[in-house]
């Protein structure tokens, strides 16, 4: 280490760890005469990989934190330009250069607490990784020099290992999502088979009924069956219900903090003809237009209103909720 009776600088970056990617130098205050550590910016800018240009990066993620001269000062006003073109010589900070300096060429060197603030509001993946090391260097540094560190590096280390476990923590929620998602489709689809297969057995009873008293037997037993069905396919449909809700409902009490019941869409709405379908009622297509304008007209003063989805025949048709449905239809 270097001393003399004026700021000087020197760099001493294998100080904090092998490898360390960000420039550090060691600066004799000349009002406390302490040494202080301090970090090149423009050395985290570029390993943080932030998509900003120098300048911008800096002017942004520093608002909010440090004084200027305490927390960080510009690197032209500490060292002469021709030095900092010869590798870095030591130079005493009363040559401070005249020449305006640039914005490509443009430094601050920034204190430990100010590095981690930057590192912290800069939201890269380098930057996570960066934030680990400046933590270690934290650690060093308060056994060397304890004297200079900030009474809010507690609250920046915590806020530093809250960022760089984020992604994993995100990744998990993330993952946990998509396998609702995949149940909430095989649902659908269970859903949808179980409607076809109602669909199916009505057209052989009809069929059945047409040859009298011969199929009289056969027919009753299906209706047997259908009934069974029936009554199986509306507990499990309630089943499924309750528990879509219920993963709905923790997994967003768990993200926001908040209670809440999410309505299963797949279960609330449907087409005229599938609700008749799987309440088992004839209509003709003319009633069945009819009963969809009354629905339209009731669910635009209701609070559910009215829906449109694809269909391939008739391009867009509407969904009403069942409550709807039901006062139109009777049942």
């Amino acid at each position: 280490m270097i001393s003399t009776q004026s700021n000087n600088i020197v760099s001493d970056n294998n100080m904090i760890e092998p490898k360390f990617p960000v420039t550090s130098m060691i600066i004799k205050s000349r009002k406390t005469n302490k040494e202080l550590v301090r970090f090149h910016a423009r050395d985290i800018h570029e390993y943080c990989d932030t998509g900003y240009r120098y300048t911008e990066w800096f002017k942004l993620k520093s608002k909010g934190f440090g004084k200027e001269g305490v927390d960080y000062i510009l690197e032209s006003k500490l060292l002469n330009a021709s030095e900092i073109s010869e590798a870095n010589k030591i130079s005493n900070a009363s040559e401070i250069s005249e020449a305006p300096i640039s914005n490509e060429k443009q430094n601050h060197l920034v204190s430990l607490e100010m590095a981690k603030w930057l590192v912290i509001h800069t939201n890269t993946e380098k930057a996570q990784q960066l934030t680990s090391m400046l933590i270690r260097a934290d650690s060093y540094l308060k056994q060397k020099t304890p004297s200079t560190v900030s009474h809010n590096s507690n609250l920046l280390n915590r806020v530093a290992w809250i960022q760089s476990n984020l992604l994993n923590i995100t990744q998990e929620h993330d993952k946990r999502l998509a396998d609702l998602e995949d149940s909430t489709i095989n649902s659908t689809r269970t859903m949808e088979n179980i409607l076809t297969y109602q669909d199916s057995l009505k057209d052989s009873i009809s069929g059945l009924a047409d040859n009298h008293v011969k199929y009289d037997k056969a027919v009753k037993m299906v209706a047997e069956k259908l009934d069974e069905v029936d009554s199986k396919v509306g507990t499990e449909i309630e089943k499924v219900e309750a528990k879509f809700n219920e993963q709905f409902t923790e997994l967003y009490k768990k993200l926001n903090g908040i209670q809440t019941t999410i309505p299963n869409p797949a279960v609330e709405y449907f087409t005229v003809k599938g609700y008749c379908s799987l309440k088992g009622i004839k209509l003709s297509k003319g009633q069945a237009i009819s009963a969809g304008t009354r629905a339209s007209k009731l669910s635009a003063n209701s609070p559910y209103p009215k829906k449109e989805i694809e269909d391939e025949e008739y391009g867009k048709i509407g969904v009403y909720h069942k409550s709807i449905l039901k006062e139109v239809l009777g049942k």
